[in-house]
């Protein structure tokens, strides 16, 4: 029996992911149906500017935090010359994982996972991200919790028929079981599901149907933004704040509303303005308007409900903030973000920069199965004993470099911590370029201990 693909669950999945990536990129009507309209005042401008691309400043701000400055990716390796590092990083510059690493990070927070797929071609390892509507993990027969043991990459593709020399939709499925990978092609049905399996030739005479990949696990690995033992996908950070967008869809479109009743001003006018057809004269450069009579002016829209309804976006914007942990300050909504000593900052984003460092947690537990994956593919077949891989993360906050010398300083003197640790932590430095600063640090006190004190 011919198993639905996709199923209807999946359909369902991909069109809310779709509603959060609509939301993201600005694009409220495709959800709410919502109606615009830009005020004039420039603080209306700016609060309907945000209402709609909220979602966007949030997601993008946390990625920012998490990748905007390049992570840095290093082995504990003895020696000066790390091989593995070495191989590690060419990995990185020739997958251009930094870029993939920050653009990733912006489904993750959207999506609620994000996802990436190592593979092989010519001996060379490819890091590439999958978008959430090609990925169907086959969670059957697997209790929650457990990983997925096939994982299906599908995606459309439109290529003439050689049946009959008309271009059609077929579906492209790359299955991925433990140590095998196949590749199938399919007909699809009037509502997009997979219909009678047809040769993989017509899409690509260079694709083989079955190819193995001598791993023990399935090189697709799912990166969650966050979640419970419950959810077979991380969440995303719109699913909770969806209400607060509708909301915010309802309030500017309150606001449009009023306005497009106002539309078409109506004049107020005394008789004497008025041609016999009841019309205004407009050859007319002045009007005489005797004492007690109308002068002529336009009927202005003086609705309260209008100045109540950007109050209230204002107020929702602050919730959202909340509910995302995304300071306010990021929006220009209240007057933080200017000079402040590097502590106070903290505190302030102390919400927020928990989210980072929860973020970050999640991406460095696949990182290592990611560039374990790109090794083996390249010929490391074996990964050493005693080797981790570690991130370094640099959140592009300021520093307060004399108050952070003066704890390295108590640090070392109370025998806690290390010079070489210190001068890593100060001056940011590891490999060749720490050994290198901590002999010139050693040379130094040596030749001021053999320069004699003259007393005058």
């Amino acid at each position: 029996m011919q198993t639905q693909f996709p199923t209807n669950e999946d359909f369902s999945r991909i069109a809310k992911l779709n509603n959060y990536y609509h939301v993201f990129k600005g694009l409220h009507s495709k959800v709410f149906k919502l109606k615009s309209y830009f005020e004039e005042d420039q603080k209306k401008r700016t609060l309907l500017y945000l209402a709609y691309n909220v979602g966007q400043i949030i997601s993008l701000t946390a990625a920012d935090f998490l990748f905007g400055e390049q992570l840095k990716i290093q082995t504990n390796e003895d020696g000066k010359q790390k091989t593995l590092e070495g191989k590690i990083n060419k990995i990185i510059q020739e997958n251009y994982l930094d870029e993939k690493l920050y653009q990733s990070s912006v489904i993750q927070d959207v999506a609620g996972f994000t996802v990436f797929l190592v593979r092989q071609k010519d001996k060379v390892a490819i890091i590439e991200e999958i978008p959430y509507d090609n990925y169907f993990p086959d969670f059957s027969g697997v209790r929650l919790g457990e990983e997925s043991q096939k994982v299906v990459i599908a995606s459309y593709v439109d290529i003439v028929n050689p049946k009959n020399n008309k271009k059609e939709t077929f579906l492209y499925k790359q299955i991925h079981s433990v140590g095998k990978i196949t590749h199938e092609l399919w007909t699809t049905t009037t509502d997009m599901k997979q219909s009678e399996k047809v040769e993989l030739a017509i899409y690509s005479q260079e694709l083989p149907e079955e190819e193995t990949t001598e791993l023990d696990y399935i090189p697709v690995f799912q990166v969650d933004n966050f979640k419970t033992v419950k959810e077979r996908f991380g969440i995303s950070a719109y699913e909770s704040v969806m209400n607060l967008f509708e909301e915010l869809n309802d309030r500017i479109t309150q606001i449009s509303v009023q306005l497009i009743k106002h539309l078409n001003a109506k004049v107020a006018v005394g008789e004497g303005i008025l041609t016999k057809k009841g019309e205004i004269d407009s050859d007319q450069e002045l009007f005489l308007v005797e004492k007690g009579d109308i002068v002529p002016q336009y009927i202005t829209n003086s609705n309260g409900l209008i100045e109540e309804g950007f109050k209230q976006i204002e107020g929702i914007l602050k919730q959202i903030c909340t509910v995302t942990q995304t300071p306010t300050s990021f929006l220009g909504l209240d007057d933080q973000g200017g000079a402040e000593k590097v502590e106070t900052v903290k505190i302030r984003m102390a919400s927020f920069l928990k989210k980072i460092k929860r973020k970050q947690r999640s991406y460095e537990a696949k990182l290592v199965d990611i560039l374990k994956t790109a090794l083996f593919f390249e010929g490391t077949k074996k990964f050493p004993n005693g080797v981790d891989i570690k991130f370094g993360w640099d959140l592009g906050l300021p520093r307060d470099h004399y108050t952070e010398a003066q704890t390295h300083q108590i640090l070392v003197e109370s025998g806690i911590e290390s010079i070489e640790t210190a001068i890593r932590e100060l001056k940011d430095l590891d490999g060749e370029a720490l050994t290198q600063e901590l002999e010139r640090i050693k040379n130094q006190l040596a030749e001021e201990k053999q320069t004699p004190n003259i007393e005058l």
